[in-house]
């Protein structure tokens, strides 16, 4: 498969405003009703052409040539066939953006930011070509070999087969093939782990073939890691973990949703050097160049779909995130660095979207634990983390004493417990508050008991950044100080 980017100079206009040129990817404050288009030539005849995009904020509706293709939702990757439609020279690509009035999207949680976010290219073929590739692992022998499945999928079946091969430093050291339909199980000896302190990876090769003609190759870093939850840890590769992390957006300065790969690489290892094992990605998913930073430095990650204090009895919230995390799962679900689904963050419940979306995170991926970041009581999270089936319990103890993180600790004792917030306003300039914190923390982990623990903790926040969207106490001026 070629790919071909369609990235660079766009026409943009504000709702019925004069076009001006703006380079994509991009990222603006909130307009409501914008459009994004330009004119592009065929690189090269093919049997298959798909139109790719890497994801917008936060609403879309794209257009080839007068042709509607479909919508699209926050954050996500969307491909439309456009092997009918496209024209071999001066097609018109129209996207039209909606950044302020769809209900799941734009929230008053974090500063909003409309755009074609990511990438748009081609990608082209004349033969079959491989649609998807989901790699697990189960570690066995005392953690010194594994056993590899990977399903495959492919655009037309055909006389064609998957060569599967793992390579470490550039060596095969398995190889087999496989055809389509159910996937053949294979073990690997004598493995090296992924973990923070050795975050070992080996590469993945897919190769569909039709007798000696490769038709299409796909290619992606892997780990062998097992996070697992114990009664009151959680346990890497067989072994206790305190999960020592940072709540981290995906936003710098003025950028918006467009980080530079250099600045979210910066960021990521000063969290590394700080000491922590983890990176709460909130609260949308954040870009794939990000999973593959964390992968190679040994940062364990969580995504989650874009909710903040929304209310999911709105249908088209609760279908909206829903549909996120399914995508975001199915994009990322081959990075070693991902520790776990979050399904929510701080968000009005019904018990059908609990249920719904913790099917959606083990129906995609059932290897990892799923859960969500929560504020709600201690009794209600007892009774409906159980209803819904979730691996954990969090909770955020956001108070000017440990007192409610010490309590929550004691009723939520039969599976792992873990702050996926603390700290924020409470402890901003208040260093007695803020080592009070981390002793009661730390005595939890050591306890390790019915009468309370904690597995781990990711402090609110990583660095400061623009947040016009919130006043005080958690902003003031236009900056979330809680850095």
């Amino acid at each position: 498969m070629k790919y071909y980017s369609l990235n660079g100079l766009w026409d943009y206009r504000i709702g019925n405003g004069s076009f001006e040129s703006v380079s994509v990817p991009f990222s603006r404050l909130p307009v409501g009703h914008s459009e994004c288009s330009r004119t592009f030539d065929l690189p090269c005849k093919a049997k298959n052409i798909r139109l790719h995009f890497d994801g917008i904020t936060y609403q879309g509706r794209v257009t080839l040539n007068g042709k509607y293709l479909g919508q699209m939702l926050p954050y996500s990757e969307y491909s439309f066939d456009i092997s009918d439609t496209v024209l071999p020279t001066g097609n018109r690509l129209m996207v039209e953006l909606e950044d302020i009035s769809p209900a799941f999207g734009p929230t008053e949680g974090w500063e909003n930011f409309g755009g074609i976010i990511r990438n748009v290219g081609l990608r082209i073929t004349d033969t079959s070509c491989i649609e998807d590739v989901f790699f697990t692992s189960r570690l066995t022998d005392n953690y010194t070999s594994a056993e590899v499945t990977v399903n495959t999928q492919a655009s037309e079946l055909g006389d064609t087969l998957f060569e599967i091969t793992v390579l470490d430093a550039n060596v095969p050291v398995l190889a087999y093939t496989q055809g389509h339909g159910e996937p053949v199980t294979r073990t690997l000896s004598n493995i090296k782990l992924w973990s923070p302190d050795s975050p070992y990876l080996y590469t993945l090769r897919v190769r569909l073939l039709s007798g000696d003609a490769e038709l299409d190759v796909y290619e992606c870093k892997i780990g062998f890691k097992e996070l697992s939850c114990d009664r009151h840890r959680f346990l890497l590769n067989g072994k206790p973990l305190f999960l020592k992390g940072l709540c981290k957006h995906e936003m710098v300065g003025d950028s918006g949703h467009c980080p530079s790969y250099e600045q979210i690489e910066s960021d990521m290892k000063l969290i590394k050097s700080m000491g922590c094992n983890f990176v709460r990605l909130v609260h949308y998913p954040h870009c794939k160049e990000t999973l593959e930073i964390a992968d190679r430095l040994g940062l364990m990650v969580s995504e989650e779909p874009g909710l903040w204090w929304s209310d999911t009895s709105d249908a088209e919230v609760a279908e909206g995130s829903l549909e996120v995390l399914k995508r975001t799962i199915i994009r990322d679900r081959n990075h070693v660095s991902v520790a776990f689904w979050l399904c929510f963050n701080e968000c009005k419940f019904t018990e059908k979207f609990l249920i719904d979306s913790a099917e959606t995170c083990r129906r995609y991926d059932p290897t990892r634990p799923v859960s969500g970041a929560n504020c709600m009581s201690d009794e209600d999270t007892l009774v409906y983390y159980n209803k819904c089936g979730f691996d954990f319990y969090t909770m955020h103890p956001y108070a000017p004493t440990p007192q409610r993180g010490t309590d929550s600790a004691r009723v939520l004792h039969d599976k792992p417990l873990l702050f996926t917030e603390w700290g924020g306003y409470f402890v901003y300039n208040n260093p007695h508050l803020l080592t009070d914190f981390m002793t009661e923390m730390n005595r939890l982990y050591i306890q390790n008991s019915d009468e309370g623990a904690l597995a781990g903790a990711f402090f609110w926040f990583f660095a400061e950044l623009n947040d016009f969207n919130r006043g005080e106490p958690a902003c003031t001026d236009g900056v979330l100080h809680e850095g």
